[in-house]
């Protein structure tokens, strides 16, 4: 007879936060102390008691900030034994290994925490996540650190603190690259790699023995791939069904000789042999979404524009070739010369020189080979049909004279005023209309980072305004920007900006704030006045009342 021994009771770790800084420091401290860790992902008790076994001991870490308030109490009185309630404001700093090697990252890189946690896991490493209201702590720790090694871009104001505790820093302006580095510093070299989109904490990442290499959720970087050969990976794990389309782009390129595995789902907590969806705890995210909503050919011009529209809820970068077919076969291809920025929710006209016979036309289409993301080296998404894995995405191709409605608009200066923090942008209307625009100025370096700067206004016939964009450069940003990166689109209302401009603008900026205004002579002249003013007044008040 064959006797079952009843599975032994664990002591395992339970976080209940709504801040992804505080699930990851539980995870990561958890695998550090071989203990299996979970976390609460929603306001109900139903996916725990799919994933715990009421047998296990729970230590419950709860933060300020909840999913589920009184979370060992209501676990408690479900049959589950609570060991121990751990409290924090902040588990990345209260959690911390004092003297251990540490990683270090900026919250603004979330994505690439996930390579970085299986990285700690094999080095006995701690994780710091740095934004402003932790700086401090951070800085403080670092010091008394083993080694510190450091991940990815930093805002200026933290690497002024932060640097000089740095012992090796991963940075190649690249997050792709970046976790491709982290991998070959390993301590021992693996034939097996985890790919990820790093949009969301699963439990692999803090457990694996593995790197995680980073990759796009429907495209495979060519850059990976190769890192992928070069290695000699044998084997790639991809976590979550999303991810199946790259792993399929890795057998085919691969010729099948690099495995693939694809992580969808996790057994249920009484061993009954149901599977469920994996559980997931989101990083923070820009919702980034592209489409095409016209393509049309003007002869007159003999122009293409391609009418793209962003979706999202931030600027992104898209990097276009078309192809244009009538009857399947090939009659024009236009391509894009360097990345372009939408900001979000933009429609943003793109012009293509083709030179297209018409008359010949019978059912022409235009196919996109659009790849698309939130930085220009980091275009990691294609652009598909609905229900398709990848490229291209098609749409009919119209013909049609494009007017520009009696709008035109000229760009003149653009000035960064230091005492405003601003950059002034002029624009002149030069046609017959009310013109409405949008107005970008993109990669811009701000504290050391890139950002775009994105301001929407009108303009009447006939005259000239002057825009505002809001920002602060510090000393350093004033020598590293060299130009302005301008585009302008525009049209005869807000819903129809369908002209474009993009320009390189020197970078130029003034001192404009109260005290080199007064320094002018026109302002030295009315001080002046005002001066004399003053005195003759005094002179008369003293002598009427002597």
């Amino acid at each position: 007879m064959l006797t079952v021994a009843p599975a032994l009771a664990a002591e395992v770790n339970l976080v209940n936060s709504r801040d992804w800084t505080d699930v990851y420091s539980v995870m990561l401290h958890s695998a550090l102390e071989g203990k299996k860790s979970y976390f609460v992902n929603s306001e109900s008790l139903v996916a725990i008691a799919r994933t715990i076994p009421q047998r296990d001991s729970i230590t419950v870490y709860e933060s300020d900030n909840p999913f589920i308030p009184n979370l060992a109490a209501q676990l408690a009185s479900s049959g589950y034994t609570i060991a121990d309630t751990i409290e924090s404001d902040d588990f990345n700093i209260d959690l911390a290994r004092p003297g251990a090697d540490v990683v270090v990252l900026s919250e603004d890189s979330s994505r690439l925490s996930l390579p970085a946690a299986a990285y700690a896991k094999q080095t006995g490493s701690w994780v710091f996540i740095v934004n402003e209201d932790r700086l401090a702590a951070i800085a403080d720790q670092l010091p008394q650190a083993g080694t510190v090694l450091a991940i990815g871009n930093f805002r200026r104001d933290y690497l002024e603190q932060l640097r000089s505790s740095f012992d090796k820093w991963v940075n190649n302006n690249n997050i792709y690259e970046d976790s491709r580095e982290l991998a070959l510093l390993f301590p021992e070299h693996r034939s097996t790699v985890i790919l990820t989109d790093g949009k969301a904490i699963e439990a692999e990442y803090f457990n694996t023995k593995n790197p995680v290499v980073l990759s796009g959720s429907n495209k495979l970087v060519d850059a990976t791939y190769d890192f992928l050969k070069e290695n000699g990976i044998a084997s790639v794990i991809v976590v979550g069904n999303s991810l199946a389309t790259v792993g399929e782009q890795i057998r085919a390129r691969s010729n099948k000789t690099i495995s693939v595995f694809v992580k969808f789902g996790q057994s249920d907590a009484q061993g009954l042999g149901r599977i469920y969806a994996l559980t997931l705890f989101p990083l923070p995210k820009e919702e980034i979404g592209l489409t095409v909503d016209r393509a049309v050919y003007d002869p007159s011009k003999q122009q293409l524009i391609a009418y793209f529209r962003n979706t999202g809820n931030t600027g992104l970068y898209e990097l276009s070739t078309l192809s244009v077919k009538d009857q399947g076969e090939e009659i024009a291809t236009a391509a894009d010369e360097e990345s372009v920025f939408l900001g979000a929710g933009e429609v943003l006209p793109v012009v293509y020189e083709a030179t297209i016979d018409t008359t010949a036309l019978t059912n022409a289409t235009v196919e996109f080979f659009t790849s698309y993301g939130i930085a220009p080296n980091t275009l990691d998404e294609f652009l598909t049909m609905r229900n398709r894995f990848g490229p291209p995405f098609a749409l009919p191709l119209e013909v049609a004279e494009v007017e520009s409605g009696g709008v035109s608009l000229d760009l003149g200066s653009v000035i960064y005023y230091k005492g405003l923090n601003r950059i002034a942008v002029t624009l002149t209307n030069t046609g017959e209309k009310t013109a409405y625009f949008r107005v970008s100025i993109n990669r811009l370096i701000v504290n050391g980072l890139e950002e775009d700067l994105v301001k929407a206004g009108s303009v009447a016939a006939g005259e000239t305004t002057t825009v505002y964009l809001p920002v602060k450069l510090d000393d350093i940003d004033l020598q590293e920007n060299k130009e302005f990166k301008v585009t302008l689109v525009y049209g005869a209302s807000e819903d129809a900006l369908f002209q474009s401009q993009r320009q390189a603008v020197p970078f130029t900026y003034e001192e404009a704030g109260l005290l080199s205004r007064l320094k002018s002579p026109a302002a030295l002249a009315v001080i002046g006045g005002l001066v004399i003013l003053v005195i003759l007044v005094a002179f008369f008040r003293r002598r009427k009342s002597n």
